[in-house]
């Protein structure tokens, strides 16, 4: 997968400086959840909107 390396790449620079911190595998966690919520959150946005549409409308253009 992606993470171990995106996690080996942000260690190694992370390293560079001189105040160094550490990071855990809970922040990629979070970010994926937050990424997948969002993308959730859209696709269902889309979904009702396109859903409470009126049907005749979408023909009356076309």
């Amino acid at each position: 997968m992606v993470i171990p390396a995106a996690w080996y790449i942000m260690n190694q620079w992370l390293g560079n400086f001189a105040y160094k911190t550490t990071l855990n595998y809970a922040v990629f966690g979070g970010v994926a959840l937050l990424a997948l919520l969002f993308a959730f959150l859209t696709v269902a946005f889309h979904s009702l909107k396109t859903a409470r549409t009126n049907p005749v409308d979408s023909l009356k253009h076309e």
